[in-house]
């Protein structure tokens, strides 16, 4: 009888949910955050940036950035957004300092962003940053402000961001995505390792 109850009286399972994820729709301005793993050997290969038609290198450069939307996205739309947490890769004569912000050039040449000059964005095609989103790989930083983030050093700025490594798994994550970050800056950037620190 028990065998019966459990086995031939349950009640059907219910069909998988077939309802769509919210469209998309984020303002110029909004803060995210990349993940401490998703990032790790540059992430798959269908959530690289392009930096050309023909080239999608890794993407470790992705690997606990604080990225700003540069532009209104909306989901059947291209993101435009920028790094905030690249190294330095260039002084202005007038001393300012340029730091990375993505692989592909800005119409502008030079963004500035709170006192700091951005060379590069990161461009991601419609849909592309609300799969990043739905998978983890990266997150809105809900009530994070741009002025907050860009006071703080930039090792700092993804705690800032509301980063957090909650676990050992985390942490250790964490750091081999570290050592991966700093060999692609060295590789396509050309940036020593003495040059970026061990922050």
């Amino acid at each position: 009888r028990r065998w019966i109850q459990q086995n031939l009286l349950k009640p059907p399972a219910s069909a998988p949910s077939t309802q769509k994820a919210p469209a998309l729709r984020l303002s110029a301005g909004t803060v995210l955050r990349g993940s401490a793993s998703a990032w790790i050997l540059g992430g798959q290969t269908t959530w690289r940036p392009r930096r050309n038609a023909h080239s999608r290198p890794p993407a470790q450069y992705l690997h606990k950035a604080v990225l700003l939307t540069i532009t209104d996205v909306a989901e059947d739309e291209p993101a435009v957004l920028v790094i905030l947490t690249g190294p330095q890769v260039g002084e202005l004569p007038n001393g300012g300092k340029v730091f990375f912000g993505g692989l592909v050039p800005s119409e502008r040449q030079l963004l500035q962003i709170s006192g700091s000059y951005i060379w590069g964005q990161v461009l991601l095609p419609p849909h592309m940053l609300q799969e990043l989103l739905l998978k983890g790989a990266l997150e809105i930083a809900h009530g994070v402000k741009i002025q907050e983030v860009m006071d703080a050093p930039l090792s700092n700025r993804w705690a800032v961001a509301g980063g957090r490594l909650e676990s050992i798994n985390d942490a250790a994550a964490g750091l081999l995505g570290d050592e991966q970050q700093r060999h692609w800056y060295q590789r396509y950037l050309g940036l020593g390792l003495e040059k970026l620190g061990r922050e």
